[in-house]
C-alpha cells in the first residue's frame, strides 16, 4: 500500500506542478457492482466505478463533479447512493494533501464524520472534528478508542500527507486501500496505472 501511495502521490504532484492531491470518492460497502453502475447511469453521472477482485460487494464510485471538491454535491450523491443501494457508503475527500474529510452514511443519513482540520481555511491549528465515533466503531466492528487514537493523530508529525493518515484509517477499518488513491481526475489521466494496481474500472458517460 505505501509503495502504491507514494507512486500515486508522485504522479499526481508531477502532473499538478508539485501541488498536493485533490480527490473525492464514494465507497459502497455491500452491493453488487452492477447495481452501483445501474444507479450511476440512472443518475446521469460521468464517473468510474472501480472494483477489487478480493473484495466482493465493494465498489468505489469516482464521480467527475464530486471530484471538483463540491462537498455539498458529493455528500448529497453519497446519501442518494446509500439509499438506492440500501448499503453503507463512505464519502472521502482529500484537499491539497492537507485535509481529510470522511463521512459514513447509512440509510441516507450521516452516522459518522471526520474532519482532520476544520479550521484550515481560518488558519487554526489542526485539531480534528469527530462525530459519531461509537457508531462507526460498531459498523466496522473495531474498538472505538483504537480508532480515535488514529484520528487524533492528524496534526502530528506522523503524517506528511493526508493520504497517509487515510491509509492508516483504512487499514484499521479493513477497507480497501484504493480509497486512499482514486479520484475521477487521476483515473482519467492514467487508467492503466490504476488497473495495474489491481482495480477493475467501468467508465460511465
Amino acid at each position: 500500500m505505501k509503495k502504491a501511495l507514494v507512486l500515486i502521490l508522485a504522479a499526481s504532484q508531477a502532473a499538478a506542478c508539485f501541488a498536493g492531491s485533490f480527490f473525492v470518492n464514494i465507497a459502497v460497502l455491500n452491493a453488487r457492482a452492477e447495481k452501483v453502475v445501474s444507479a450511476a447511469k440512472a443518475m446521469g453521472l460521468r464517473a468510474y466505478v472501480a472494483t477489487v477482485e478480493s473484495r466482493p460487494g465493494f465498489s468505489l464510485l469516482c464521480d467527475e463533479r464530486a471530484d471538483s471538491q463540491d462537498a455539498a454535491y458529493g455528500i448529497g450523491l453519497a446519501r442518494k447512493l446509500s439509499s438506492a443501494m440500501a448499503s453503507p457508503v463512505v464519502y472521502t475527500l482529500v484537499h491539497d494533501s492537507d485535509i481529510l474529510y470522511l463521512q459514513v452514511i447509512r440509510g441516507g443519513k450521516e452516522i459518522f464524520s471526520y474532519d482532520s482540520w476544520p479550521g484550515y481555511f481560518e488558519g487554526a491549528d489542526p485539531v480534528p472534528g469527530i462525530r459519531g465515533l461509537e457508531e462507526a466503531a460498531k459498523l466496522f466492528e473495531v474498538d472505538a478508542e483504537g480508532l480515535k487514537a488514529i484520528l487524533d493523530r492528524s496534526g502530528s508529525d506522523d503524517y506528511v500527507f493526508a493520504e497517509e493518515l487515510l491509509a492508516d484509517i483504512l487499514e484499521y477499518l479493513d477497507l480497501p486501500e484504493c480509497i486512499a488513491l482514486a479520484g475521477y481526475g487521476y483515473i482519467s489521466r492514467d487508467p492503466e496505472m490504476f488497473e495495474e494496481l489491481g482495480l477493475k474500472l467501468m467508465k460511465i458517460e
